[in-house]
């Protein structure tokens, strides 16, 4: 049987394998050390509570719950959990954040999403 190899990255890989001159980049999406992670969660949990009365696809309905996800990690203050989580939601929800204030909320949707 043949070997069997798990990475996330890497040059080369077996044997006899070789690789040189490589350059790696990996980008971390994260929030800022000084995010202030109690007011993102109430503008999350205000981002829902809005977004829930006006919901009508199962898209919709998908980033509602995505939201209440991230508005949990910024409870355990977990950023990286958060960006991963709402760069999924789309932009009916950053444009809903933008539009009810939440602006902290919109603006970690807006780097999440890369927009």
């Amino acid at each position: 049987m043949g070997d069997t190899y798990h990475v996330n990255q890497a040059g080369a890989v077996g044997p006899g394998s070789s690789a040189s001159n490589n350059t790696f980049n990996q980008q971390v999406n994260s929030l800022p050390e000084n995010t202030d992670y109690g007011r993102l969660s109430e503008e999350l949990g205000a981002l829902k509570k809005h977004l829930r009365s006006s919901a009508e696809s199962p898209e919709q309905f998908t980033a509602i719950a995505t939201i209440a996800d991230a508005e949990e990690a910024a409870k355990k203050r977990d950023g990286s959990k958060i960006m991963r989580t709402l760069a999924s939601v789309g932009k009916w929800a950053f444009d809903a954040a933008t539009e009810i204030g939440t602006d902290i909320a919109a603006e970690v949707i807006k780097k999440s999403m890369g927009i």
